[in-house]
């Protein structure tokens, strides 16, 4: 993913209270439901304490948007249900939210789209936008101030997750893939440039762990790369992305990492420190460069030997 058109996170009025926020999306559990459901399996589809789920049954109820009942099967079992009003409120969410996307996705570019599914999504800003008239009206521009705070964190740990998790520059086989060769020059960029914020912190970290590491008399940390003296080459590991170059022409090597092991040729490479993340990445292949003579992956050494 890379900067384009804005995304728009939208703040009704309803939601401008952080206990009518996160009312709806019990709302919209029950209405998944068919409108009726116990307590207890609210909180099991939130994966809430029942606890919590009472507070936000509690809201809603004062608002007019759910009832409590006694079942008719069973008097000590209490049955929620959407009121009228309530099953209005989540439609009209629905409906909103519906033409939302459909008006987002209209500028992407049809050639992209082909089926209709957009293959790479792209943004410069993110903006709040709240409906005026009591949610009857335009949307218009609102005020950071005005937006709720749990609204903010949870749009921006949207835009996090978009902009740093799915770039397809974390990727490192985005280069491989034989897609559009109109994105390599942000993959580049992405891949070898200056290092980002949890990039320089990873470097600080493997500044302390690589002396106690019995490849310590092989590897020297530079402004951007893990060097690594092997036997045959010396490559460079670029600490924001795990990328590997091959010296002395800066040729790229491929190194793909072993799904198998980590849950299946499905599973989606997210550069997070934790679970194996970007900082193992980075030290698996820093310990199987530094021995590069014992590598017997022939993908890996036709491209190493690949002009000696």
């Amino acid at each position: 993913m890379r900067s384009g058109p804005s995304n728009v996170v939208f703040v009704t009025p309803g939601s401008r209270g952080r206990g009518r926020w996160r009312g709806r999306d019990a709302l919209h559990k029950l209405a998944g439901r068919g409108g009726s459901a116990a307590p207890s399996e609210l909180a099991e589809d939130l994966d809430l304490a029942p606890a919590s789920v009472t507070g936000r049954l509690d809201a809603l109820e004062r608002r007019g948007l759910v009832r409590r009942t006694q079942s008719t099967t069973d008097r000590r079992r209490v049955v929620v249900e959407l009121t009228e009003t309530g099953h209005q409120t989540w439609q009209g969410a629905m409906d909103v939210l519906g033409h939302e996307e459909y008006r987002l996705l209209g500028v992407l570019d049809e050639g992209a789209r082909g089926d209709g599914v957009a293959r790479l999504c792209s943004t410069d800003q993110v903006r709040f936008e709240r409906r005026a008239a009591a949610g009857r009206g335009a949307w218009e521009r609102a005020a950071l101030p005005d937006v709720p705070r749990l609204v903010l964190s949870e749009a921006l740990r949207d835009v996090d997750l978009f902009t740093a998790v799915a770039s397809i520059g974390a990727d490192p086989q985005w280069r491989d893939r034989g897609e559009e060769r109109a994105f390599d020059g942000y993959w580049e960029s992405w891949s070898f440039g200056e290092l980002t914020e949890s990039a320089r912190i990873r470097r600080e970290t493997l500044a302390r762990l690589l002396p106690r590491t019995r490849i310590a008399d092989r590897v020297e940390l530079t402004d951007r790369f893990l060097r690594v003296r092997g036997e045959l080459r010396a490559y460079r590991i670029h600490l924001g992305s795990g990328n590997v170059l091959m010296e002395p022409e800066d040729a790229y090597l491929c190194i793909v990492a072993d799904r198998g092991a980590t849950g299946g040729p499905d599973k989606v490479f997210l550069p997070f420190e934790e679970d194996g993340g970007l900082l193992s990445v980075i030290l698996s292949k820093a310990f199987l460069l530094a021995a590069d003579t014992g590598i017997t992956d022939r993908t890996i050494t036709d491209q190493i030997r690949r002009g000696l």
